[in-house]
Parts: structure tokens; sequence; C-alpha cells
């Protein structure tokens, strides 16, 4: 009966600077539109109008979501991937060394004020 619509192909765009961006289409569940500024204006329009800007309302038919693309020239070699892996992990690890020690540092303080404190209640 009803013919399927074909899926829509992403559109690419270069930026100012040689930014490359890809758009994939997104499902619209609503209608959008465009306010665009008339360039002149309309014959016979009165003086009283003279100065007023003027828009049309343009119906958005496709709507994209726009992603940077990555650049090919941006890729590691094998040794500075494992350099690069190397660094965070050490830089995670004393993250996570200090987030301990002050923990530590907070459940010895606790013992310490607990263990001191406890023995003066019942003389």
């Amino acid at each position: 009966a009803g013919a399927a619509a074909l899926p829509r192909a992403g559109v690419r765009l270069s930026r100012a600077g040689g930014e490359e961006l890809q758009g994939d289409p997104e499902t619209q569940n609503s209608h959008y539109y465009a306010l665009v500024a008339d360039d002149g204006g309309v014959a016979g329009e009165s003086a009283a109008n003279e100065g007023v800007a003027a828009a049309s309302a343009v119906g958005v038919a496709d709507w994209y979501s726009f992603k940077k693309v990555s650049d090919a020239r941006e890729l590691l070699t094998t040794e500075d991937a494992e350099a690069l892996m190397a660094a965070r992990n050490k830089k995670s690890y004393q993250r996570w060394m200090l987030k301990n020690e002050g923990i530590k540092a907070a459940l010895e303080d606790g013992e310490g004020a607990g263990a001191g404190g406890g023995g003066g209640g019942a003389a």
C-alpha cells in the first residue's frame, strides 16, 4: 500500500578554519519554523510601514544533529597510545591514593577520638 520512507543521508559541512561537521538527520515529532528577514518591501506598501522590518516564516523540513568530524591526522601510533594510557593510569592511581589516604586519616582521627574519650563516663 504505502511506500516506505527511505532514510535520509547525512550532511557534511566545512567551517572556517578547516573544521568539518557531520550532520545526521533526526526524527521530528514537531513542526519547526525559521524566521527569515525579508530583503525589501512589498510592492504597493504604504509609506506608514516604511522602515519596519519584515520577516517570513519558512517551514523546516529536515532537522540535523551535528558533531565534529575527527581528523585522521590525530591518530596515534601504538607507542604514543601506550604512553598516553600509562600517564592516565598514573594520574588515576595518584587520585585514588590521595582519596584513600584521606579516608584512612579520617578513620584514624575518629578512632583516636573515640578511644581517648570513652573511659571517663562511669567512675
